[in-house]
């Protein structure tokens, strides 16, 4: 055995991985999907910050809320939240507020949306710091959307969306401060493009299809377009392929569309700095499977430890995991290097592998507004089914907004 090939086999037996470098010198094919330079951040890890933009669980406390009329100038500066949100007063809005009063020792007014599905109450909380976007249905209150989107005391903002009473819906979630920003989405890939990563980046190369999955035993996953466009992979090659859905639903017949949970972290350009982002998606087979601790069908990490693209693939393959940037030719043979679900997460370093624990609670169908919300859109809602065959009275003026 030459001194090469010594050096190349103790690094195998340590690492368990055939070192790529030293592969790629010795044959250039070697490596597939070979990793890319692990770029450091500077001045500091986003991903260790990230930890600190967690909006805390506050669903449970029981905030000071205080109803009264405001004057005219509060209530037009608070109305003009309305505009922000796409919205319009005599619109898509009521001219005249349902309620008014004071939401921890700060202004706020709800007014009634008027464009809102059949059979369902929609109110827009508009504060100080932002507003709340709630609709609920009238047969059941307690199920609906809530949307909130404020900006903090500390520069902090939080834009949250969610369905209420319902597991599975989509569910957002993007918290901001200082150019970085956290992000967290949940949702079932209905529309083509939903689990873009998945089937485009599957295989380590779309020139070596048949010998990646003869090597492998996994099915061949392209995105539909690739498969059946003008210029399709299938009528060219011959095999077997099929996309994200259809290849869980061969394995999985209760599966309606994949459930794709994604986190990411970035940080915006500046003067000194480029963007950075980091990115790691789960697909899974259901949101059942999620909720069941069950491990992803295929994880996706871009900007960490290197990968991005194909070799940012890893694919479910019994208990453990093929790592696509491993896929290699060795003596005339096609290989590739398992890993288990843990190692892949020791590779995210300080990067969130997990939801936040108000995502979870959207996800489980557990959803709430924060107490103080709550009491006020219950108000609101009273009031407007109240008066909802009644005209109007002059006790409620007209919004100023000038």
């Amino acid at each position: 055995m030459s001194v090469f090939e010594r050096i190349k086999e103790f690094i195998r037996r340590i690492t368990n991985k055939t070192p790529q470098i030293e592969t790629l010198k010795e044959k250039p094919d070697g490596v597939v999907a070979p990793k890319g330079k692990i770029e450091e951040i500077e001045s500091f890890e986003i991903e260790s910050f990230a930890e600190r933009l967690k909006v805390p669980e506050n669903s449970l406390l029981k905030d000071s809320v205080t109803f009264k009329n405001l004057d005219q100038k509060t209530l037009g500066k608070l109305a003009k939240t309305i505009g922000k949100l796409g919205g319009k007063l005599g619109w898509t809005h009521s001219e005249k507020p349902t309620i008014s009063g004071e939401f921890n020792g700060k202004s706020f007014l709800s007014i009634k949306r008027k464009n809102v599905w059949k059979g369902y109450d929609g109110q827009t909380i508009c504060t100080e710091n932002g507003y709340y976007d709630i609709k609920t249905s009238k047969i059941n209150p307690k199920m609906g959307k809530y949307e909130e989107h404020l900006t903090l005391e500390d520069g902090t903002s939080t834009n949250f969306y969610a369905s209420l009473g319902e597991p599975d819906g989509y569910v957002r979630s993007v918290v901001s401060r200082n150019g970085i920003s956290l992000i967290e989405v949940a949702d079932l890939a209905i529309m083509h493009g939903d689990a873009h990563e998945f089937e485009n980046f599957a295989q380590p190369s779309e020139e070596l299809l048949g010998e990646y999955s003869k090597a492998t035993g996994l099915p061949i996953i392209m995105d539909s377009y690739k498969i059946y466009g003008d210029n399709g992979l299938k009528a060219t090659t011959g095999l077997d392929m099929k996309d994200l859905q259809w290849t869980m639903e061969e394995q999985e017949s209760s599966v309606i569309y994949p459930y794709i949970v994604s986190i990411e972290v970035s940080k915006q350009a500046d003067d000194a700095h480029k963007s950075k982002k980091k990115t790691i998606k789960y697909a899974y087979t259901s949101p059942e499977a999620y909720k069941n601790g069950e491990k992803p069908y295929m994880i996706y990490m871009d900007g960490i430890d290197g990968r991005t693209g194909f070799s940012g693939m890893f694919r479910l393959k019994g208990d453990s995991y093929v790592d696509n940037s491993t896929f290699r030719r060795e003596n005339g043979k096609y290989t590739y290097d398992t890993i288990s679900y843990e190692e892949i997460m020791k590779l995210a370093g300080k990067m969130p592998i997990q939801l936040s624990e108000r995502t979870k609670a959207a996800i489980m169908g557990e959803s709430r507004m924060p107490w103080g919300i709550q009491k006020i859109y219950d108000r609101a809602i009273y009031i407007e089914h109240k008066n909802e065959n009644v005209k109007e009275n002059s006790s409620s003026e007209e919004i100023d907004l000038s």
